[in-house]
């Protein structure tokens, strides 16, 4: 940086840093980067130091280019399911008809019919289709032992209190699932063989090519 270069390539120069000091280190490096005013390429296989260093983050698969895009982009809207897998965590439900129109697809999860958005390869009419829902997006109703499963209802198998938020692994008709949930209150608090209901808002899934 002291030479003031117009270009800057980072090979994981944090990776031996302390938590702490990798933290300070990465807001540091950026906003040197930003003053400078050079163009960096920043290789790191630390997830959340890509996303906080970024202005475009490149995915890769085993030396192929799977997509280029914003964190937010690559969150939300990911373009193939291995981004969707490897970019935070990920619940990736296939579905066998999704019915795809201009609005998004419309499809059957946990007994209810929802539309999501859809990615732009998702053929009208209808297709095969992954769903992707986030676990922050996966929404749990506690239930009587005794109601019924209509296609909606999971077991809390690990519950993990980590203060600031509850992680939970479901299992649904066979199926492991994650959710999370953030600030949780006393009541939130799912014990492991818990029965809930499972829901998500349509606007929070995404609809990806089979």
């Amino acid at each position: 940086m002291v030479t003031r270069p117009q270009v800057m390539l980072f090979d994981e120069p944090l990776s031996n840093l302390d938590a702490t000091l990798r933290e300070r280190m990465r807001l540091r490096i950026r906003q040197l980067q930003r003053e400078l005013g050079a163009t960096a390429v920043y290789v790191t296989h630390d997830q959340s130091e890509a996303m906080a260093m970024r202005d475009l983050v490149v995915v890769m698969n085993a030396g192929r280019i799977e997509q280029v895009a914003s964190p937010s982009e690559l969150y939300r809207r990911p373009a193939t399911r291995f981004v969707a897998g490897f970019v935070g965590r990920a619940n990736l439900i296939d579905v066998d008809d999704a019915c795809v129109e201009e609005d998004g697809a419309r499809i059957t999860a946990f007994g209810q019919g929802i539309t999501v958005p859809a990615h732009p390869d998702l053929a009208d009419g209808h297709a095969p289709a992954v769903l992707l829902i986030r676990p922050e997006a996966l929404q749990l109703t506690p239930v009587q032992p005794d109601t019924p499963d209509a296609g909606d209802l999971a077991t809390v198998t690990v519950s993990a209190f980590m203060g600031e938020r509850i992680d939970y692994e479901l299992d649904w008709q066979g199926q492991r699932l994650l959710a999370s949930l953030a600030n949780p209150e006393e009541s939130d608090v799912h014990p492991e063989g818990t029965r809930v209901r499972l829901s998500t808002p349509g606007s929070r899934a995404w609809a990806l090519p089979a």
